[in-house]
Formats: C-alpha cells, structure tokens, sequence
C-alpha cells in the first residue's frame, strides 16, 4: 500500500472537519442537482439498481461531501495521515462513523494544502456499507489540470469489458475551509470484486509502490501485498502464477491467465499512452484470483499519468512520446512481444481500441463533464490549476484522443496489403514480413547470402517466397571495401535454400551480402496514417526497402515510404557504471568503447579514432555519417572541443547505397545511460509517376539521440546519419521537403550536447518534376539534403 509521510499543521489543530454529502452545484451555478430517489447511506443493504447508474459514480453531478473528526482525531491524523482515524460521515440527514486516512505515498499533501484522502465506511463497524461500497478515495487531482483524466481512462478499460474503477465527483468543505474539487475513486475491494465477478472467493493482490519494479517475476512475488485475502484460495496460488510468468512456458501463463482480457488490458495501457503502469512501469496494477477456474485478472490502477503526460512533468498531455517498444517492462508484456504470435495478438487487441476511440463519440461525454466540473475547479482555492487551465488541458487531451487512432496506426502492421496488381496502404506495412491479401508470403523477403557459385546463390534458410521470373536485389550491406554495392538479377529455378540466377551476378561474398525480393505492383497507394517500410538492419539483414511501382505510387497528407532509423545502429551505452559509451556502428562494423570513462577511454589514447561514420563517444557521443570519419564527443574534463555533427561521404551518384551511420552512445554512469541514434536506410523506389502530398514522404532520416541526466550531469548521445534515397520515376509531385535523408539530432537539451547525424545522400532520375524539366533547379528546396545528381530518363 502507498503510505503518506507524516504532516504537522503549524502553530494550531483544528477541532473538527465537516463534510456534508449531497448533490450540488457552486453558488450562483443555479439549483442543486437532486440525488437518486431512495438513496440511504446509513443502510448497509442498498445496492445501485441493476441497470442503473451508481448513485456515488454518476457523470452528471458533483456531490458535496464531509465529515466530522474529534480534537484527538484530528491531532492523530495531522501527526501522521497513514494512519486510520475515526470520523463521522454526515449528508445532512443520516450519518456514518468511517475510517479516515491521508492517501497518496510522493504525491501525498499536509492538511493545510490539498491532501487526497481514503474512506474506509465498515473501518470501526463491521458490515456497514455507503450505498453498497465498502470504501472510496478522494483524490484531490493535484498532478492533473484537466481534472477528468482518472475518469477518462478508466471508463476506457472498462468500455473494453475490462475491470476497472468506477468514478464520480464530489466537493469538500473542512470545518468552515473550502478545499474544492475532488474525484470520488472506487477502491480495488470485495465490493469491486462482487461487481465485476461471479467468483467472489478469491484474493485481491497490489504491487507495491514501495518495492519497485514490482512484477510477477519478483523472487516469490514477496512485493505483492494481500488488500483483500479471499477464503478460497491462499498465496500458493500467487507463487504458481509467479513461477509460470518467471520460467513457464507461454502456454502454462496462459492457463492461467485468460490471454484476450489480459492483452485488451495491456492494449488498453497503450492506447491511452498510460506509462506509469504494467506493461511501461512493472507498478501500479493490482491481481484478482478466482479460485474455481484458477485464472487471473488484472486491474488499473492510479490511473495519473496517461496520455502522454506524466507526473514528472509539468501537466499537458502528449509531452511524451512512448513508442510500442516502451511497453516492455512488465514480464509478461516483455516475453509477449519477443514472441511473433503473441505480438500479432496483442496488435489485434489494439486494433480493437484503435477501433473503439475511432468509432465512439467520447468527445462529446468529454464537452458535458467538462462543462460540469470546469465551475467547480474554477472555484477551488487550493488548487493551482485555473479554469483556462483545465480547458487547455482539456482541449489537448481531446485532440490527442481523436488523433491517437492515426498515431497507433503506424505502429500496427497491415493485416494484408489489398488484393491483386494494387497496395493500399492504411497502417504500418513492412514488405518482409506483411504482404497481399490474395499472396500466401510475404511481398519482400530477405536472406543473408552464404555462398556464390556462378548463378548459384546460397541462403541462410529456406527460399520460401521466391519464384520462378521473381526480381531480386543484391546488396553488400557491410564489412568489405565495396559496402554499398549492388546489382540485380532474376530468379530462374529455387530449391530448398539456394536460387539459380538467369546470370551469375558479379558481387562475391566478402562482408555481410543479402539477396531480396524486389515486389513489383501497378499502383501504390499510402493513406494518410499509412507508413510503407521493411525491416531495420539488425546485424545481418535489412535495412533496405525496393519496389517498383509501375503505375502510380501516391502518398497522401500523413502518410510516408519510410526507413527512417532502420539504418546501422547507434552507438550503445556503456555495459558498467562508469564506463563510456560506444561508437556508432558503421559500413565496417561496430564500433570501440566500453572503458573506463575517466581514463582509458578518451581522446588521448585514441578510443576516438574513426570508426569509418559511426559517432565517436566518450561521455557524450559525436553525431554518425553517412559513412566514414571520426567525430569526436565531450571528454570528461571538458578540455576536448563539443560533439561534431558528422560529414557526408561517398557517392552523390548512388552507385553504392550507403545506410546511415549510427550516433556515438554516452557514459553508463549512476545506472543511467543513452543509446546514439541508429542511422536512415536505404529507400529504393522504380515508379511511372510518384505523387507525394507532405513533407517527408519519402524518408530515410537518421534517428535522434538519447541523452541520460543525474544531477549536474547531463549528456547528450548522437544523432544517427541519414541514410540512402534513390528516386526513378517518369513524373514527380513532390513539396518541399518532401525527400528526407537528414541526419537525425543530437541530444540538445543536457548541459554535454550530442553530436548531430550528417546528412544521407539523395538521387532522383525523372523525366519532369512538378510539371517541370527534371533538373537539380527543378528539385531544389524539395529535398533535405539537395539532391546530389539528377539524371533525366
């Protein structure tokens, strides 16, 4: 359980606190709301009507709430507020003794500021109930200015069918003192557990706060504290649970946890951008165990921080940008991404409220409670928040959501790319693993090349979706004198793990040499949320993105052909405490680092030698290249000059496709540390006409920095370079900016700034370029960099 720090009120007590609970609105808001007919908080069997609305969880009124606490109560709960006193719950007609306690653990508040609050209704007499609930918490919404986040996300898991807490509204006067506006949170109880489920013999678990990461492959689940111990079952049942999600295979978490609520849960987190929570943060979740099925649920909890806000940040939402990859931390989240066909399940699930946000009209239940608590905070004089603040946050948090659908979309893989001659392009599309409706493989399949026999071309695994008159593109993507190069060729017979060439190609097999599948369609079509890519460069294949488009390739407002990042990676942080970053991986391979950041790894030994493009790094990290040349970080006495952005280099022709080089990482120091970026691939496009409506369209940009901070030490890593773009059309529509093959950005904002990546190299061959003589006068202003050579067709 989160528990307060005890609080003093300076230089007097207060003798009693009044709260009094109806239904109201502020003076001069006009005439109070009338509460449900037949409501008797004094009477332990009232239940909300089946079908009905909760009376406390109502979305069309705030109630007035209080309470009463003798001078000892008081004294005892100003000492220390984690600790339950006794208080007297009065509406004005009926009134309840009830436990009263400070709630909240680093976010808790003295009495003389605005403390949330727990009410415990049976605490002191056994069995009493407050219209059916055994307890509730105040939450004084300090961290939120919206004041209807909480509302907003729970109702969302719970529109998914997934357990979560109810909400309400409520205003607090404290003995005479205004403390304003408040949201009334169902707690995680037996009461919440008959509500959500048939099985009521089971134990209710929290992850504790104070013991994080707290997750179920914690050494016996010790962190797990019991809220509420069932009489059918015990904590054997948890260390099952534990041991299964630690060392268990899939299959056996899954007998036990029922998989599609668990992955709507995690999906849910997700899509509202809640952080602070399983799958990103290990905490803030609670268990639920039905013991005649064995299985388990799990519930949200201190939904605060979501939407892209977080309380370590000044409240706004979208001020942070997670991406899938951060929704790792919990086990069960990690090992169902590492796993493909539990990825693709979870991204169903995330369709499902992809599809719920697009197609529900949230915004306008949004407009009516904002019109209804807006007043309310306005008047509240402990809050720091104004009404213009809370529509502003307002404002911000609607837009996020009606845009959120758009943004997920890029991140969910198509589940087929239309049928016969045509794509159409509606969310992420990767060409080596996603393909056509109608095609049983994927549309560009890559291998590591392990031999070359005349025609005969080796693979490392099976040819499975190469045939016969397919189009395949040969690259040596690193570690020889001639990375870069490239040739096609034509596949005449296929077996089992080697393909026969119509000619034996020219490239032998001196570094890291893929063969892929060069897709051919007639027209192309990228929606507005659409992104066209392959996979990143991992080591051994990738990186490269090939097609032709024989008609028209079109790519609307929003939408993008994108290897951005997908290029040679970034630099690492340091593997040791105190220990310096690595330099950015590069044509030749990886890169030095890893020593000792004060002495052995520095400039005057040489460890920021060329790592031909890579970033070089010590404490911060130099921006990578598109290949070749040092570029030197901050050394730890400060007596090296700052962070360089790299240099393009190599063919402005593009007879060898250069991927971008990789930012130099920084220092791994106090247990913190930044990758570099990881460089732009490669974008390979033949097409009768390219119609591009946004900037970016076609981008192979580097990726930006990392940084790490602790105290006075804050260090920027380097940006990735940017990679390759090679254009062949008959006619171009392009905007400005519409080829991208920037180097990403150095980590600025740190005291030690990381280097920026240098610019890729871009080649556009055309017959006219909006509407235009393709020439570079033409072009200019429509690609970032300026294109290096231009040939008409």
């Amino acid at each position: 359980m989160r528990r307060s720090v005890p609080r003093r009120v300076p230089g007097f007590y207060r003798w009693v606190l009044v709260l009094f609970v109806s239904a109201c609105t502020p003076d001069g808001l006009g005439e109070p709301a009338t509460p449900a007919s037949g409501d008797s908080i004094g009477d332990a069997e009232v239940e909300s009507v089946p079908g009905t609305v909760h009376p406390v969880f109502r979305e069309d009124l705030v109630h007035e709430l209080g309470l009463e606490l003798s001078e000892s109560a008081w004294a005892s709960l100003n000492a220390d507020g984690s600790t339950y006193v006794e208080a007297t719950l009065d509406d004005g007609a009926d009134t309840l003794t009830v436990g009263l306690r400070v709630k909240g653990w680093t976010s808790s508040q003295p009495l003389t500021g605005k403390p949330s609050f727990k009410v415990d209704i049976d605490r002191f007499i056994e069995g009493q109930r407050y219209h059916g609930l055994e307890a509730f918490d105040l939450h004084a919404e300090l961290p939120d200015a919206g004041a209807i986040s909480e509302w907003i996300a729970y109702r969302l898991f719970r529109d998914q069918g997934l357990p979560a807490s109810r909400t309400g509204w409520a205003h607090l006067s404290l003995a005479g003192d205004d403390y304003g506006f408040y949201t009334i949170v169902e707690k995680k109880d037996d009461q919440m557990v008959e509500h959500w489920w048939d099985d009521t013999t089971g134990s209710l678990y929290e992850s504790s706060s104070e013991s994080w990461p707290c997750d179920l492959d914690d050494p016996g689940c010790d962190c797990f504290e019991v809220d509420e111990q069932g009489s059918g079952d015990s904590r054997s049942d948890l260390d099952t649970l534990c041991q299964a999600a630690g060392t268990g295979s899939l299959d056996e978490v899954r007998a036990l946890v029922p998989w599609t609520p668990f992955l709507g849960f995690m999906a849910t987190e997700i899509a509202i951008g809640a952080h602070d929570h399983y799958a990103g943060y290990s905490g803030n979740f609670y268990l639920y165990h039905q013991p005649e099925t064995g299985s388990w649920s799990f519930i949200p909890s201190s939904m605060n921080s979501q939407f892209g806000t977080s309380t370590s940040y000044a409240p706004s939402c979208g001020a942070v940008a997670y991406t899938l990859e951060d929704y790792q931390h919990g086990i069960l989240a990690s090992r169902c991404q590492a796993d493909e066909d539990c990825l693709d399940e979870l991204y169903e699930a995330l369709r499902g409220v992809v599809d719920h946000l697009s197609t529900t009209d949230l915004g306008k239940d949004i407009d009516a409670v904002e019109e209804l608590v807006a007043p309310w905070v306005a008047a509240d004089p402990r809050t720091p928040w104004s009404e213009d603040d809370l529509h502003a946050q307002v404002d911000c948090i609607r837009q996020w959501l009606a845009e959120r659908p758009a943004a997920l979309a890029d991140v969910l893989p198509e589940t087929c790319l239309g049928e016969g001659d045509d794509l159409d392009i509606t969310g992420r599309a990767t060409l080596a693993t996603n393909q056509r409706c109608d095609r049983d493989t994927p549309e560009a399949p890559v291998w590591a090349v392990t031999d070359i026999d005349g025609a005969s071309v080796g693979l490392a695994g099976p040819a499975t979706g190469l045939d016969a008159g397919d189009e395949v593109l040969l690259v040596v993507v690193q570690g020889a004198d001639d990375a870069g190069a490239f040739e096609l060729g034509t596949v005449e017979t296929v077996a089992a793990d080697t393909v026969t060439l119509e000619d034996a190609p020219t490239l032998t097999v001196g570094g890291r040499l893929t063969l892929q599948r060069v897709p051919t369609f007639v027209d192309v079509t990228v929606g507005p949320s659409g992104m066209l890519t392959t996979t990143a460069w991992d080591g051994s294949t990738g990186g490269v993105l090939a097609f032709r488009a024989t008609g028209t390739l079109r790519i609307e407002e929003g939408g993008a052909v994108s290897m951005e990042g997908r290029g040679y990676a970034g630099g690492p942080t340091g593997p040791t405490d105190n220990s310096a970053g690595y330099q950015g991986e590069t044509w030749s391979g990886t890169g030095i680092g890893g020593g000792s950041s004060a002495d052995s790894y520095n400039q005057l030994n040489g460890a920021w030698a060329a790592n031909e493009g890579g970033g070089g790094s010590n404490i911060t990290g130099g921006g990578g290249e598109h290949a070749g040349g040092a570029t030197p970080g901050e050394s730890w006495d400060g007596s090296s000059h700052a962070p360089e952005a790299g240099e393009a280099y190599g063919d402005a022709t593009l007879e060898h496709l250069g991927l971008g080089s990789g930012g130099g990482g920084v220092a791994y120091i106090y247990g913190i540390g930044g990758p570099g970026g990881a460089g732009g691939g490669v974008v390979l496009i033949w097409a009768g006409e390219l119609l591009a409506e946004g900037a970016s369209a076609v981008s192979a940009r580097g990726e930006d920095g990392d940084a790490w901070t602790a105290g006075s030490w804050t260090y920027g890593a380097g940006g990735g370079a940017g990679g390759s773009i090679h254009i062949v059309a008959d006619t171009l529509e392009l905007p400005a900016g519409g080829l991208d093959a920037s180097g990403g950005a150095g980590y600025a904002e740190v005291e030690r700034v990381g280097g920026d990546g240098g610019v890729g190299r871009v080649r556009v061959d055309c017959d006219t370029v909006n509407g235009a003589e393709c020439s570079e006068a033409a072009l200019d202003g429509l690609s970032e960099p300026a294109v290096g050579h231009v040939r008409e067709r």
